[in-house]
């Protein structure tokens, strides 16, 4: 098709035309360099489908991406017509032409950016990484081997692009409509749409009768007594426990943070050991099985308390409960919902907090050590999004979801799967742990950790960061713990899989880039013989 060859020679004129950018606009040589590669790489596409489409053996196929094609020819045509449109000002007789050589293409540079920001927020960098993997894809439908996960949302984004570029004002191009996102073609694999609240909310449950059990997490038809006898030595797993696993424990996302690899960056300073304070109450494990699903199992000192983390299906009721072993043969349990818990860090311990009533002060329910940083923020992390998102008896303002000895050297607003989350980096005063922290800054889970990321050893390498565009950064080996089930939230990433943040200002970008920066530094001069990378 005459409409491949074009865009293909099109998209390198282009590039060559960008290769003059880079000496005079030496600071964004990178940005400029990335651009052009994928230009090549636009190109190279272009040439692989005509030449698919030339051949006999896929004529029947074409009829099958005809309107596709169609409309991605369109809006890369719009879009190298537009960036030709800003050379124009380098011309002898352009608006430039009194400004020195660095300052016109450094101008010309500033106004591309902001032009394809201005019209779409990804920028072209990621418009070119979209009008690509586009292609690809339709080349793979002509060649007979079928549609990608992605061609829906490609789709989608390069129809909103050309809509964009329909009513941009700039360029002097005439616009026509395209009315409704085309339907879904018949190559495609089916795949379910998710529609979004304009805020996050709790998954709201059915009508659940409450007793106090729920509400104060004791039992009314029990009354705290002594240990009781077992008839074996306790296992991890009693048999009543096993009996109980259903299917909604292999969906939830608290097993598999705790399943991933992590890194381990050791405390300084040892916190308090690990204990339950709160009363026996005799056959708990027994009882929350009946209702609940567990979660989770982590052994404290040596095994010597077992802490398990409980979730009720019917409305996301999350309780805890505490199993101390006394000997061989005798064991006491505890167990209270996690609404009714403060959680406070000491040191290397998190302090499990039990709410009294009136102005009493807190009593200290149990307290836990951990080993490592990262598996204490995963702790505390797990414990604020149970609270959060349990519908039972909804916790209200989340108060206990800072992390006490933690600095915060940077806080930004990125857009997450759709939605706007707080970004934070922060770093540990006793451990050096730094990590990243994704939140919910918006409606009845607000403050509630949606993923963090532990970057204590990434940020010291010098490709770990890449700036995408104006607004968005990709990271390489982004290992994200996700306090959220899959149908709830997806990581955003890039075309091509990349690990990206999408950052609402450019200035938070460079914030977010020269935080990082910072930290590095820091790294370096407190090494031995510091001062030298």
């Amino acid at each position: 098709m005459a409409g491949l060859i074009a865009a293909h020679e099109k998209a390198e004129d282009v590039a060559a035309a960008f290769n003059k950018f880079r000496d005079p606009v030496f600071e964004h040589a990178t940005d400029i360099t990335a651009l052009i590669a994928e230009l090549f790489h636009f190109s190279s596409s272009a040439q692989e489908l005509h030449k698919a489409l030339r051949e006999p053996r896929y004529t029947t196929r074409k009829d099958l991406i005809a309107e596709d094609l169609r409309t991605l020819l369109l809006s890369t045509d719009r879009t190298f017509d537009d960036i030709n449109d800003l050379f124009g000002k380098l011309s002898p007789t352009g608006r430039l032409r009194y400004l020195s050589n660095e300052a016109a293409y450094r101008a010309v540079w500033d106004d591309i950016t902001d032009h394809f920001e201005k019209e779409r927020t990804e920028g072209l960098f990621r418009r070119l990484q979209y009008y690509k993997r586009f292609l690809q894809d339709l080349t793979d439908v002509v060649k007979g081997y079928g549609s990608s996960r992605e061609t829906s949302d490609l789709r989608y984004r390069i129809e909103n692009i050309l809509r964009a570029q329909e009513t941009t004002l700039e360029t002097g191009i005439g616009r026509t409509s395209l009315g409704t996102p085309a339907p879904r073609r018949s190559y495609e694999r089916v795949r379910a749409e998710r529609v979004r609240p304009p805020v996050e909310t709790r998954r709201r449950p059915p009508a659940v009768n409450t007793n106090l059990w729920d509400e104060y997490g004791d039992y009314d038809e029990f009354s705290p007594t002594g240990p009781d006898i077992l008839d074996s030595p306790v296992t991890a797993t009693s048999s009543s426990e096993t009996s109980s696993t259903r299917s909604v424990s292999d969906n939830h996302w608290v097993p598999n943070v705790f399943l991933q690899g992590r890194p381990t960056t050791a405390f300084v300073t040892t916190g308090q050991a690990s204990a339950c304070y709160g009363p026996h109450m005799p056959g708990a494990g027994a009882k929350i099985a009946q209702d609940y699903d567990k979660l989770l199992e982590l052994p404290f000192e040596s095994g010597e308390l077992i802490v398990k983390l409980y979730v009720r299906q019917s409305d996301l009721r999350a309780r805890i409960l505490c199993r101390t072993l006394r000997g061989t043969r005798t064991r006491t349990e505890s167990s209270l919902p996690l609404t009714h818990l403060k959680v406070v860090r000491r040191d290397s311990s998190l302090q499990l907090l039990q709410r009294r009533p009136s102005r009493q002060s807190p009593f200290l329910w149990a307290c836990l050590r951990f080993p490592s940083y990262e598996r204490m923020v995963l702790f505390h992390c797990s414990l604020i999004s149970l609270k959060a998102q349990d519908a039972c008896n909804p916790v209200g303002e989340l108060r206990d979801h800072v992390i006490v000895g933690e600095e915060l050297i940077y806080s930004g607003v990125i857009t997450d799967d759709s939605y706007q989350h707080s970004l934070q980096i922060l770093k540990d005063k006793d451990s050096d742990g730094v990590r990243l922290q994704a939140s919910v800054i918006h409606g009845e889970m607000k403050k509630m950790p949606v993923w963090t990321a532990f970057i204590t050893y990434q940020i010291l390498t010098p490709t770990w960061m890449f700036r995408a565009s104006r607004k968005i950064i990709q990271l390489r080996d982004l290992q994200r713990y996700i306090f959220r089930n899959a149908e709830d939230y997806e990581p955003s990433l890039g075309p091509n899989g990349e690990q990206e943040l999408s950052f609402d200002k450019s200035q938070d970008a460079e914030d977010f880039m020269a935080s990082i920066s910072d930290l590095v530094d820091e790294h370096y001069d407190d090494s031995p013989g510091g001062g030298g990378h």
